[in-house]
């Protein structure tokens, strides 16, 4: 993915904020389209639909990075610890193909994905009846396919551009009850921080699930992959959420 693909600017209240895959970015785009005056910013389908959303983005635009640089602007974003983020991206986007049967129809992109993942499987884990959790994270870290590079488990410092760009504030979704109205505050937003119900995107309980996906082996390879992530952010990897 290319840098500052994930940078919106929201004129009304001049601010950028970055948003991360599976770290309520839905319900931030909808925010964000709603201080862009949409009436419909509920919609999450239009919210992810980067040339009908309305939203204004960094890498589109001709001043983008002089946006970025311009210290009157805030910089805000969320992150999450990164073993129930890429846990997340598991269970939303592949299990439901690898172990629920799930339809084509659900998501063809990520059932195209699923397919490359699992043609993985086959060669170098034929013992596999399906892609568990510990194959998925083995593909990410040693198949080298280009679809590593998916916003959903890409490390969040590389979306976040690492120590190259200063943020005002930085909020956990750990502390989201807090940390999101700080960060809507930021934005003078003078609506609620939406639910999973309002934007129609079901949770997928990650980390109400950790303990079923994760042995030694599976922390271990998360530390590898995500080990930029554990120190700039600050998360504990030796420690399970």
């Amino acid at each position: 993915m290319a840098i500052l693909d994930n940078f919106i600017y929201s004129r009304n209240a001049n601010v950028i904020f970055a948003y991360i895959p599976k770290v309520a970015c839905t319900n931030w785009k909808c925010i964000l389209r709603y201080l862009d005056g949409h009436k419909d910013y509920l919609d999450a389908r239009l919210a992810h639909d980067r040339n009908k959303s309305g939203l204004s983005y960094i890498s589109k635009m001709p001043n983008g990075i002089d946006l970025l640089m311009d210290k009157n602007i805030a910089k805000l974003t969320c992150v999450r610890n990164p073993y129930s983020r890429i846990l997340s991206a598991y269970l939303n986007k592949i299990k439901p193909f690898a172990q629920d049967n799930a339809s084509p129809d659900r998501d063809v992109y990520f059932y195209q994905v699923f397919t490359v993942i699992d043609q993985y499987r086959q060669i170098k884990h034929p013992e596999l009846e399906y892609v568990d959790f510990s194959c998925f994270l083995e593909w990410i870290e040693l198949s080298g396919d280009p679809l590593v590079g998916n916003e959903h488990w890409i490390p969040q410092t590389e979306i976040l551009g690492k120590s190259e760009y200063i943020f005002d504030f930085i909020g956990r979704i750990e502390n989201l009850h807090k940390d999101a109205q700080i960060i809507l505050d930021w934005l003078k937003c003078d609506i609620p921080f939406p639910t999973q119900q309002a934007v129609n995107f079901p949770p997928t309980r990650a980390s109400e699930s950790i303990d079923t996906y994760y042995t030694q082996i599976e922390m271990e390879q998360v530390q590898r992959i995500f080990r930029d992530d554990f120190s700039f952010l600050q998360y504990a990897a030796t420690n399970l959420p």
